[in-house]
C-alpha cells in the first residue's frame, strides 16, 4: 500500500491465468493533461516525484512495473493538493535479483507503446528496477518539455532508444532556462 500506487485488493489464478484486482482509481488519466504543450515545471516535477515514490515502492517489493505510460498515472485532486498513482500492473513481473531471465518484452511479441520502452525491454533483453525508471525519465521528458523525446514509427523508437541520445532538454524546452537544474 503506497499512496501512489494502486491499492491492490485480491490476486490468485484461475486456471492458467493469474489475476489481480484493484481499486478504482478515479481521476483524470496524465495522458489527458498533455497536449503537446508542457506542464509547469513545478506541478511536472511534484508528479515525477511521486512516480518515483510509488515506483520505489514496487520495486521493494521485487517487481517491475514494465509499462509506464501516460496512460498507466492517474491524477486526482485531494485536500493535499494534486495526487499522482501507478495503474495497471499487467504486465509487471517479479525479479529474481539472481536471475537474467526477467524478460516484459519477448522476441516476436508486438510492442504496442514503444514510446516508453527502455533500450533492454526493447531489444526483449532482461529488466529491472532501472527499466522503470528510464520510463519515469522519458515521461518527465514530456511532462517538462511538451514532447517525448523520439518520435517515430514504433521500429524508428525502439531503435532510438537503444542508440540515441535524446535532444537535450535545455533545446527542447527553452522555457526552463529559469530551472537549470531540471536541465543538467
Amino acid at each position: 500500500e503506497h499512496p501512489s500506487v494502486v491499492r491492490v485488493i485480491d490476486f490468485g489464478r484461475s486456471g492458467e491465468l493469474l489475476y489481480l484486482v484493484t481499486e478504482l482509481a478515479e481521476g483524470t488519466l496524465l495522458r489527458a493533461e498533455l497536449s503537446g504543450e508542457p506542464l509547469m515545471p513545478d506541478r511536472a516535477v511534484e508528479i515525477v516525484r511521486q512516480l518515483a515514490d510509488g515506483l520505489s515502492a514496487v520495486h521493494e517489493k521485487s517487481l517491475v512495473h514494465g509499462d509506464l505510460r501516460p496512460e498507466k498515472v492517474v491524477l486526482k485532486r485531494s485536500e493535499r493538493g494534486e495526487l499522482a498513482r501507478l495503474l495497471d500492473f499487467e504486465v509487471a513481473r517479479l525479479v529474481d535479483p539472481d536471475s537474467a531471465e526477467t524478460r516484459l518484452t519477448r522476441i516476436g511479441r508486438a510492442i504496442t507503446h514503444p514510446q516508453y520502452l527502455s533500450p533492454e525491454q526493447a531489444r526483449g533483453a532482461a529488466v529491472d528496477a532501472r527499466s522503470d525508471v528510464y520510463a519515469l525519465g522519458v515521461l518527465g521528458y514530456e511532462l517538462l518539455s511538451g514532447a517525448p523525446p523520439f518520435s517515430g514509427d514504433a521500429r524508428a523508437l525502439i531503435v532510438q532508444h537503444q542508440e540515441s541520445t535524446p535532444r537535450p532538454l535545455a533545446e527542447a524546452a527553452p522555457h526552463l532556462a529559469e530551472h537549470l537544474r531540471l536541465c543538467e
